[in-house]
């Protein structure tokens, strides 16, 4: 009885633990699919190896990630396991800040718990958003 339980158990494990590799192949394979450079990325850490060293800062990072993949238009990396994309091109940037960026709204972005850090225009979110975007527009 023990050992039926425990191939049960077994059985169980291994199914587990493969649908968890395909999951994360499957993530970690998004830009490579796409055929966007970028660094590989590590299980469960995605890029963040580098980022998670007290003595790098976020700008000193994205600096590092930038010259690494300088001439791309694009490099993709995974803040863990979200993909997260840099662009290199300063006009695809400006098409998707100026022309594009309605369908940016909402975005994933870091909050300083300062008031002046988190009323930036890409830290905002809804109403707000929106309201900052079109007082902005003009500027462009």
């Amino acid at each position: 009885m023990f050992w039926l339980s425990f191939s049960v158990v077994l059985a169980l494990l291994v199914v587990l633990v493969t649908l968890v590799c395909c999951y994360l192949h499957n993530v970690y394979s998004y830009f490579k699919r796409l055929g966007v450079p970028g660094p590989t990325p590590i299980w469960f850490i995605g890029n963040m190896t580098p980022r998670l060293r007290p003595t790098l800062s976020l700008p000193e990072f994205d600096q590092m990630l930038y010259q690494k993949h300088n001439g791309h238009k694009l490099c993709g990396f995974y803040e863990f396991q979200t993909p997260a994309l840099m662009i290199g091109d300063p006009d695809l940037l400006k098409h998707v800040m100026v022309k594009d960026f309605e369908h940016f709204t909402d975005r994933s972005f870091v909050t300083f718990n300062e008031p002046v850090m988190d009323h930036m225009l890409l830290g905002l979110k809804g109403p707000m958003w929106k309201s900052v975007r079109s007082f902005m527009t003009p500027i462009f």
